[in-house]
């Protein structure tokens, strides 16, 4: 249903980026955010918990994860910000795979049953002449590209365009304003029942556009609260 997947779309679209460690996994996730959410060194397993930014990407809510760079070894606190990546990711909506040598993902990422987008990153130190994606955070025109082609997966797994009805209260006023108004066309139906029919739609209306009368108002601080004389 529309509204459902307009619910949907409110909660956002997830994306975990997952890549081994120093693939610029946070630099590029910074400058996705326009933003400084990453910590950024040159030291191997900097990130060790999961990192969200939200954006907005053609009226769709993203979220975008970072996570540790998967590796073997490190220490307690580095394996277990792996394992909650992993984690995050097999239930993501998209897993973006991020690899400075533009290399496959490994088997492991492949199987966690989520999408994978292969991005090779830092474009600028290590070219590449694969056909796939590739991005240098100091290249806004390639980092624009993986944002239209996020907005783009977003949208086709989504189902098409972000839609108008995002919230379960729009979805309920305009069923409402729906139901008021069927079979208000039958002939021979009495004009008052006409008239309080269009009357419940225009309610119903006027809840979702936030045109509120002054009665409605005071009956719902009367049933809320309980005032003193």
């Amino acid at each position: 249903m529309a509204g459902q997947r307009g619910e949907r779309i409110r909660d956002g679209f997830e994306v975990v980026v997952l890549g081994p460690p120093n693939a610029g996994k946070s630099s590029l996730v910074n400058a996705l955010a326009e933003r400084e959410v990453a910590i950024v060194t040159d030291i191997p397993g900097t990130t060790r918990d999961l990192v969200e930014v939200h954006l907005d990407l053609g009226g769709y809510a993203v979220t975008l994860v970072d996570t540790a760079g998967l590796r073997d070894g490190g220490d307690v606190i580095e394996a277990e910000g792996m394992r909650r990546g992993r984690a995050r990711a097999a239930a993501a909506d998209l897993i973006l795979w991020l690899d400075d040598r533009a290399g496959v993902p490994p088997r492991e990422v492949m199987t966690l049953g989520g999408p994978v987008l292969s991005v090779h990153t830092k474009g600028d130190l290590h070219p590449s002449n694969s056909e796939g994606l590739m991005v240098s955070i100091y290249d806004r025109a390639s980092v624009d590209r993986l944002l239209h082609c996020l907005s783009q997966e977003a949208g086709s797994r989504l189902g098409g365009e972000a839609p108008l009805v995002s919230r379960a209260r729009q979805r309920q006023c305009l069923e409402q304003a729906v139901d008021a108004l069927a079979g208000i066309g039958a002939p021979g139906l009495p004009a008052e029942i006409v008239a309080d029919r269009l009357r419940q739609a225009g309610d119903a209306l006027g809840r979702l556009t936030g045109r509120i009368d002054v009665e409605e108002v005071l009956g719902a601080i009367f049933s809320t609260f309980c005032i003193g004389k």
